[in-house]
């Protein structure tokens, strides 16, 4: 009985010494699927639309949290072979697209071959060398949204060539990106460990 008073005192104890704000860092991988369902021969162009929501939903960051880093650790290929291809391969360019700075390559004339058993996903392959300005655009418009400071959409475009031969397949790109951020968060005095937050910290 004296034991269980005395944790009840210790928890009173922690309740009315009170919270406080604290900053704690964070980090957090951003991965996001694009595809494209290709039925092609020859020479093309699909295009996905990208939107704010889209990748605001693939990470859990409150709306006051500041964003202290994004980089762009890789992009990724794989593709599933539908029902009538015909291709053993294919060579891809990536390019974004936005109203405001235009449009830039992410890469350049990729081959990937197409293999695996009819509507089997082969795993992703990252692309072995991407293009410094295009991933710079990705990597400043995902900043920017988690930012809050741009709201339009943008566009990812797959030009492809299946060099003569009909491509029946899912291709898919993926976008990982890491995100560096913090955020002040109400913590019990006694278990207080991070950097205070001052006035108009984020969270205040």
């Amino acid at each position: 009985m004296k034991g269980r008073i005395f944790l009840i005192l210790i928890f009173a104890g922690l309740i009315f010494s009170g919270c406080e704000k604290q900053k704690f860092d964070f980090v957090l991988d951003l991965n996001q699927v694009i595809t494209y369902h290709v039925d092609q021969n020859g020479a093309f162009e699909l295009a996905s639309a990208i939107s704010r929501n889209d990748v605001l939903q693939l990470v859990d960051i409150g709306a006051d949290a500041e964003i202290k880093d994004v980089r762009i650790q890789t992009l990724a290929i794989s593709t599933t072979v539908a029902e009538g291809n015909a291709a053993d391969k294919v060579k891809l360019t990536l390019f974004y697209k936005d109203l405001q700075t235009g449009r830039e390559k992410v890469f350049e004339n990729y081959q990937v071959p197409i293999t695996g058993l009819m509507g089997i996903s082969n795993s992703f392959s990252p692309v072995s060398l991407l293009l410094d300005r295009g991933v710079n655009k990705i990597r400043n418009k995902i900043r920017s949204y988690l930012e809050s400071n741009d709201y339009f959409d943008y566009e990812i475009i797959l030009n492809g060539d299946t060099q003569g031969k009909r491509l029946v397949a899912d291709v898919r790109i993926k976008i990982v990106a890491t995100v560096e951020y913090s955020e002040c968060m109400e913590v019990l005095k006694p278990f207080s460990d991070g950097e205070s937050c001052g006035s108009g910290e984020p969270g205040i």
